[in-house]
């Protein structure tokens, strides 16, 4: 491999390193000058001492030669303000600065581009005045005339009027915007550019150069192409062309558009050298294109490949190069690297908005703008009171930074916001719970950052305060840590590069990041804070938010370390002029590369073309460049992409890697394109054994809690309180005895979380509760039709049930949005079982959830099992011949699904059978056993009437209630058929032979939350 940079320095004799120092290179980035140096030292670094050129980047050689002040872009948009006001003087600042942003941006690139800003602007009407004004070829016209057509139509939207607003000042704006600069010796870099260009072509600068050099540029800005034009004709100085004939010469491939004109331009100008190197069509190359699903999927195969490739000893570390299409991907990949690579540099640094600290100050903003304001009890005097929202109260007291502080308390606190299901609380509230003491508000030392964060803030002065404190106090909090740990440890590293394995994509941040952190967010909130003062500019919270967040997009903490040893990682533009004989590129996803074009702009398309400014056309063509100009020297190439689509991947494959594959292949006979693709199975399950637990000693004594005897006895602190068995556990092990085991003898559960949304759960129980509101005053009375049509006509009674039985289960959070919508179907739920209950009357209510029936099963080793279930509803309905049938009622707002009557002449333990061995009919057996046990508690009377039935509210206009049976009165033989086979089951769970087992039908597992723990792998 001869790399570009190498090549530029071969050019380079002995007889000119007394000059060198007097001469000027210009690079796209700085990266390249340090490649730059180091073949400089190669070359003559052993024979003599050199002195450097001066090395630039584009952007710095602009601000070197600059007599204007490059102004960062907050003051830029405060100053386009002031003079945008003069225009419309009623326009608010918070209004107008995402306008600012986009109008900045053209601006930029009307001067980058040289345009007539006032031809661009111009507001012509017709077609003679076109042709007369515009000293335009007629393509350019063309695009011209496109616009005016439309401009010149009535507009009908309000955005379509705001544009014509906007755009008919947009001249006036530029003018004065740019007089207002200069006034102040100030700038923004476009306007920097094109003054430098017109300085050097008026004899006004001179640069103090004996030779200047470009080299690895693409696609020029026209001032970029004025100034080179001007140097390699009044000064000694050249350009490189990197350059491959394969998209240099074919005009198909969008790679080669620029360079294409320039070469028709400047080809046989002796300034310009063209590097060019044929390995695109002739080079011997090893492309591997590999389809991974998921960001660290892509980074775990790198590292396993690199590892095997330098096992094999066919990776040189020095010249390979990890390039990162997707940025994001730098701490899964740093986690995935072996340990046989001792030494890497990192060159696109740790990037602040990836911080946990800035995801604290970003929580600390979600709770301000979900802040509600509630009057205090106190009439009369005008007061509130802050109420915060608990999903961010709990992601803020999680924040590592804030936990630190008192994680006992703070876990206790979210658990109970979690076990109460709590959406809204009082700032008050936290601040007791964590047992922080409110300080003299008029001093500022003695307030809390607690007090600080949950107090209301309404104007952005308040929200740079809290920042400023919490930043204050992380900083005390970690140099007062790093100064415990440092007397006994080394001190910390940047270096290390160890991740966090659980996250799999956060760096294990040392004290020392830690304080880079906090340092570099108050030096931005200072800054901002600064310039908003110096303009005497007033802003709302939102937008002093949006000016911080976009402020700390841009600031990366730097890695420290040697740039040149080891394996480079680098993101794909700062991969520009260098070249690597083994790649690893990852994200090649559309979308990603080439990038995603921004179209926010005010001067469409159409006078883009005319005025020959960027569209996103040319942004996938200079990502094309940059992508094959990567590529055409290295010989051993992975191109990584996600698989995944939708909201977890990047969507398809890059249309660079497709090229590779259709397109390079067919011209290069020595290239060998591997493509895999690498990831789970799409479907069906994993092959594994079945788990199961035994019953031994322990596992045996963890079941004993169910055991008669020991129910009522307070727990030790290492075991739980002794319970019965409840028809949903008894459910569960016929689904899947391992599940049984997990969650009701071991105790295993997914983690608790906040109900924000109304889930299945609390919309039945507060169905239920409802109900149970309704009728419990006529509890042992006749219900007849007209107690009900009386009950159904107060509608206020019914609204004020259902707002209690809210909260009863503690969910306030149920009077807006979806939670709104479902409040009003369980009303429409409760009012179609009051009139199906008006059809079945007259009835009498025996019992209502208020209840718990509790039974005994004697096992055959001799112990006793308790059992209870609470029954939604029993009442008893007279029939013809006088006699009372009592129901057993249970309301399921799910699927029912029960068994058949029965087959004729099918015995009633067949029946049963299913109840006891298909989970699908769960409803059913649990209305069995809620029957059963009312039997047992009513003395198990021969000559009781009973039946079991389900309200069916999930199609309840349909089907009503569903009785089990058909309607058929549960007798004494069918209920001790029942008690038999349930004492079959309990003598099963407590069979010390028979271990707690998977069930081999996977099916059961599609709704399980413990499905990853019993071996079921998708």
């Amino acid at each position: 491999m001869h790399p570009f940079l190498s090549t530029i320095v071969e050019e380079i004799q002995v007889d000119q390193l007394i000059d060198l120092k007097d001469h000027c290179y210009v690079f796209p980035t700085r990266r390249a000058s340090v490649y730059f140096k180091k073949y400089l030292t190669e070359k003559f670094g052993q024979e003599q001492y050199v002195w450097s050129p001066h090395l630039f980047s584009i952007v710095e050689f602009t601000e070197q030669w600059s007599d204007q002040v490059l102004l960062d872009p907050i003051t830029l948009n405060l100053e386009l303000y002031q003079i945008y006001q003069k225009y419309e003087p009623q326009a608010r600042f918070d209004l107008f600065y995402a306008w600012g942003q986009v109008i900045l941006r053209d601006m930029d690139e009307i001067d980058k581009y040289l345009v007539d800003a006032k031809q661009l602007f111009a507001n012509l009407k017709g077609q003679r005045d076109l042709e007369e004004q515009f000293a335009l070829p007629p393509e350019q016209l063309a695009f011209l005339r496109q616009f005016w057509n439309v401009l010149e139509k009535e507009p009908n939207t309000e955005v379509e009027q705001e544009f014509i607003k906007i755009w008919e000042i947009l001249s006036d704006l530029y003018r004065d915007f740019k007089q207002a600069l200069s006034a102040k010796d100030a700038a923004y870099e476009g306007m920097a550019q094109r003054a430098i260009v017109e300085r050097l072509e008026s004899g006004e600068l001179v640069l103090p150069y004996k030779k200047i050099v470009f080299a690895g540029f693409n696609a020029l800005s026209n001032a970029e192409e004025r100034l080179v034009e001007h140097l390699t004709t009044h000064y000694d100085s050249l350009i490189y062309w990197d350059v491959d004939p394969y998209y240099l010469k074919d005009k198909k491939q969008e790679a080669g558009k620029f360079l294409r004109r320039y070469k028709e331009r400047w080809g046989e100008h002796t300034a310009h050298r063209w590097v060019t190197n044929n390995t695109l069509e002739t080079g011997v190359k090893n492309i591997h294109s590999v389809g991974v699903p998921m960001r660290v999927g892509q980074a775990k195969y790198i590292g396993e490949t690199i590892e095997q490739l330098i096992g094999e000893n066919k990776l040189d570390q020095t010249t390979s190069a990890i390039v990162l299409g997707d940025e994001g991907m730098l701490f899964p990949v740093l986690y995935a690297l072996p340990e046989s690579v001792p030494t890497i540099n990192i060159t696109m640094g740790y990037p602040l908005k990836d911080s946990p600290l800035y995801q604290l100050l970003e929580t600390i903003v979600q709770l301000q703008k979900t802040r509600q304001q509630k009057e205090t009890k106190k009439e009369g005097d005008g007061s509130t009171k802050a109420l915060f929202y608990s999903k961010y109260v709990i992601a803020l007291l999680n924040n590592p930074f804030i936990k630190s502080t008192a994680p006992e308390a703070i876990d206790k606190l979210s658990a109970d916001l979690i076990r109460n299901n709590r959406v809204y609380i009082y700032g008050d509230t936290v601040l007791e719970k964590l047992d922080v003491k409110k300080g003299d508000k008029n001093k500022k030392e003695q307030v809390s950052i607690f007090e600080r964060i949950f107090t209301g803030m309404d104007i952005f002065l308040d929200l740079s305060d809290c920042f400023n404190e919490v930043l204050l106090e992380v900083y005390r909090q970690v140099e007062l840590e790093n100064r415990s740990t440092t007397e006994l440890d080394s001190p910390p590293d940047l270096q290390n590069r160890k991740l966090n394995e659980e996250t799999e994509d956060e760096l294990t941040l040392t004290p020392l990041m830690e304080l880079e952190f906090v340092y570099h967010m108050l030096k931005q909130l200072r800054r901002i804070h600064e310039v908003l003062r110096n303009y005497r500019q007033w802003v709302e919270l939102d937008t002093f938010w949006k000016i911080f967040r976009e402020s700390i997009q841009s600031v990366k903490l730097p890695f420290t370390g040697e740039p040149l040893k080891g394996a480079q990682i680098m993101g794909f533009l700062e991969t520009r002029t260098l070249d690597f004989e083994h790649l690893f590129v990852l994200g090649l996803n559309e979308g990603k590369i080439p990038a995603k074009s921004q179209n926010n702009t005010f001067i469409p398309f159409n006078l883009r073309r005319a005025f020959k400014m960027p569209t996103f056309l040319d942004q996938d063509a200079i990502y094309a460049y940059h992508f094959y100009r990567l590529i055409q020297r290295a010989q051993q190439i992975y191109l990584c992409y996600n698989t995944e689509i939708g909201d977890t991947g990047d969507g398809e494959k890059s249309r660079f890697v497709l090229q590779i594959e259709q397109e390079l292949t067919k011209r290069n006979p020595h290239l060998c394109v591997n493509k895999k693709l690498i990831g789970a199975p799409m479907g069906g399950t994993i092959d594994v054994p079945l788990l199961e637990v035994r019953k031994t000693e322990a596992v045996m004594h963890q079941l004993s809690k169910f055991e008669v005897d020991l129910a009522e006895e307070e727990s030790t602190v290492s075991e739980p309180r002794k319970r019965p068995l409840s028809p949903s556990a008894l459910n569960t092990y016929i689904q899947c005895p391992i599940q049984f085991y997990m969650k009701y003898v071991a105790g295993l559960k997914a983690k608790d979380e906040l109900q924000e949304e109304l889930n299945a759960a609390l919309f039945g129980n507060v169905l239920h509760t409802t109900i149970e509101l309704l009728y419990k005053p006529f509890k042992g009375q006749l219900i007849e039709k007209s107690l009900i049509d009386k009950i159904l006509k107060d509608t206020a009674r019914i609204d004020k049930a259902l707002n209690i039985a809210f909260k009863k289960e503690q969910f306030e959070h149920h009077k807006e949005g979806m939670n709104l919508l479902l409040k009003k179907v369980i009303r429409k739920l409760v009012d179609a079982i009051l009139k199906y209950d008006k059809n079945t009357a007259p009835f009498e209510i025996i019992g209502l959830e208020d209840h718990q029936y509790v039974s005994n099963i004697k096992l055959n080793n001799g112990q006793e099992i308790a059992l209870s279930g609470t029954i939604d509803r029993i009442d008893q309905i007279p029939r013809e011949d006088g006699e009372w049938v009592v129901r057993v009622l249970d309301y399921k707002t799910g699927n029912v699904k029960v068994s058949s009557s029965g087959k004729k002449n099918q015995s009633i333990d067949d029946y049963l059978s299913k109840y006891f061995e298909d989970p699908s009919v769960k409803t059913g057996f649990q209305a069995y056993l809620y029957a059963w046990l009312y039997w047992k508690h009513s003395g198990m009377k021969k000559q009781l009437n009973i039946q079991a039935g389900l309200y069916n509210l999930k199609q309840f206009n349909a089907n009503g209630i569903i009785y089990l049976r058909k309607g058929e009165l549960l007798d004494y033989n069918f209920f001790t058929a029942f008690e038999d086979k349930l004492t079959a089951l309990l003598n099963e769970i407590y069979n010390t032979d028979i271990p707690f087992s998977r069930a081999e039908d996977v099916i059961r597992y599609d709704y399980s939350e413990l499905k990853e723990l019993v071996g079921i792998v998708e």
